[in-house]
């Protein structure tokens, strides 16, 4: 699992990081190029958005505000589903 950081600078997505006590890999994607790719095909803009895909590809949580509990518990969900 890995978590997205998009049109945001390093520094910013290592301080939203820390802030929400993640350990999860992020990858960058500095300019959206990917961000607005997927988000167009699923008609989920604007962001922030936070998406959860578990193990099989589904889309398990979708969530416009940041909430740090919500969002740690679909990610804790998603890595324990089979």
């Amino acid at each position: 699992m890995w978590l997205v950081n998009v049109k945001e600078d390093v520094d910013s997505a290592w301080e939203f990081i820390a802030e929400a006590g993640l350990s999860l890999p992020v990858l960058l994607d500095e300019d959206g190029r990917y961000y607005e790719g997927y988000a167009t095909e699923a008609a989920l803009t604007p962001y922030p958005l936070h998406i959860v895909v578990d193990r099989s590809g589904d889309i398990v949580y979708i969530n416009r505000e940041y909430d740090a509990d919500l969002l740690r518990d679909a990610i804790r969900a998603a890595l324990d589903a089979e």
